[in-house]
């Protein structure tokens, strides 16, 4: 990298960071105290309905919004032209869901569905609004910019949930949160980005970055789809409270699982476009991201497994104990999830668009017949089923990265590996240990399993030399550099 990419890269991070761990204080906080306002059921009914919104939103995003990050210069044409489509098209597939709102609340058997779909899916068009505003402050890596437009937008959101949770609006307010959500989004990103649309509509230019994102939306409507999978299946054969346990055990173990993914996908593929052209620099961005990914994401899950019971009694209360064993097991699919983001991130600022479609086929297929063979075991098998799909993934993921770039499945596999062995021996020296103590404070259980897997995990990283270690290292190491300087230059 250059010296200014470079800059740009770790400014990138530091504020990329910022918005995702500040997303998740907010978010975490909003569910802990919305958790112990509601009932599980309120939390099922959100799960049945955020299938249908998924699946609009990755309709309306079409695969533009990677195409346009992945275009090197696209111009104001481009960017026009991609938002009426985007707008239109969210009003057609918001007429969709007030339609057929009934079917859908018919096929759960649940009649209260119908209004909340209705209002809810109001939330496609808003998204739409901003697409655009927010791919060109990501284009730009204005990530401070869009650090503040979605905390702001989550603070909104979150105050009003609870306000209205708290006055005993019940499943209420997590839909009317989640929509002031959404349009403080929308609103802050025209405020805060200079782009407004001009009256044009390019049918040569929809028709270039449809060549690259029409493949990456089949890919992300695929996976969307399988994704919701599971929530569809648990929402129709058992029951608004189980899939309520459930969606609060996903949400839950999203937070760790895609903090730092989203942190490099954010800033990396804006930089790995930037570079595609020389893949020598794609292969050791590559290499960083993943070795940086496994070093945080591996020891998070597994401690997150040996501490699952006593996190989740702290802070939802033991209305939510069922939940538990639904979180350690989405947490052990949460161990590899983020390595396949990495390549899938490369594979698209490479432009590599019909090997993503044909990838995600695939991996969703699979994943599908994972599934299916798990409802043969219940709850427990469906969720199981589709955790140890993810596991097929990686290979499949490297094994086009390696065509491309030369950076094998082997190669990721002995970069990552000293990471995966000493986070799962340490979590089995830790889980194992403190079996043997009796009962006890669940908050100092939690602090002394957590202090102690840390200095083991990091001590042990230490001694072997770990590269991944190294890295956080540097980029803390430059950081501190560049505020020196700047404290020396005032």
């Amino acid at each position: 990298m250059t010296q200014s990419l470079k800059q740009q890269t770790i400014s990138g991070i530091i504020w990329s960071g910022v918005q995702r761990f500040g997303t998740v204080a907010l978010n975490f906080v909003s569910n802990v105290v919305l958790a112990r306002l509601l009932r599980p059921d309120d939390f099922g009914y959100i799960g049945m309905l955020m299938v249908f919104i998924a699946i609009s939103d990755s309709f309306v995003n079409g695969g533009f919004d990677s195409a346009l990050l992945q275009k090197k210069k696209p111009t104001d044409t481009d960017y026009s032209t991609i938002f009426h489509f985007n707008l239109l098209f969210s009003f057609i597939l918001y007429l969709l869901l007030f339609i057929f709102a009934p079917t859908i609340s018919s096929f759960y058997k649940l009649g209260q569905l119908a209004l909340m779909l209705r209002v809810m899916g109001i939330i496609t068009i808003i998204n739409a609004l901003a697409l655009v505003q927010n791919n060109q402050l990501q284009k730009k890596l204005y990530f401070n910019k869009l650090a503040i437009i979605n905390l702001a937008s989550i603070a909104i959101g979150t105050i009003a949930g609870i306000i209205l949770a708290l006055l005993g609006f019940g499943v209420w307010s997590l839909i009317i949160k989640t929509i002031l959500n959404a349009v403080s989004r929308s609103f802050l990103c025209w405020a805060l980005s200079k782009w407004k649309p001009i009256l044009v509509f390019s049918f040569t230019s929809f028709k270039e970055l449809f060549s690259f994102g029409g493949l990456i939306f089949l890919s992300d409507i695929t996976e969307t789809i399988v994704n919701q999978l599971v929530s569809l299946i648990i929402g129709k054969t058992y029951s608004s409270e189980k899939l309520g346990y459930y969606t609060q055990a996903n949400n839950l173990q999203r937070i760790p699982e895609t903090t730092i993914p989203f942190v490099i996908s954010q800033v990396f593929f804006p930089v790995f476009s930037s570079i595609q052209d020389n893949i020598d620099k794609v292969v050791g961005a590559l290499k960083k991201s993943i070795k940086a990914l496994a070093f945080v994401n591996f020891p998070l899950m597994v401690v997150l497994m040996v501490i699952a019971k006593p996190l989740i009694l702290i802070l939802f209360t033991e209305k939510w104990l069922e939940s538990v064993p639904y979180f350690q097991i989405l947490c052990l699919g949460g161990m590899l999830y983020s390595l396949n983001s990495g390549n899938v991130t490369v594979l698209k600022a490479l432009g590599q668009g019909k090997s993503i479609l044909y990838i995600s086929i695939v991996k969703r297929l699979i994943s599908l017949v994972f599934i299916i063979i798990g409802t043969k075991f219940g709850i427990y098998g469906i969720i199981l089923g589709s955790v140890l799909s993810i596991y097929v993934w990686l290979p499949i993921n490297a094994y086009y990265i390696g065509k491309l770039t030369g950076y094998s499945f082997s190669r990721q596999t002995r970069d990552i590996a000293p990471t995966f062995i000493i986070s799962i021996l340490v979590g089995s020296i830790i889980f194992f240990s403190f079996s043997f103590i009796g009962v006890v404070n669940n908050f100092l259980l939690i602090a002394l399993q957590l202090i102690s897997y840390s200095i083991l995990y990091i001590g042990s990283a230490y001694l072997i030399d770990n590269e991944s270690l190294k890295i956080y290292l540097g980029i803390a190491l430059d950081t501190l550099s560049r505020l020196k300087k700047q404290n020396e230059h005032y």
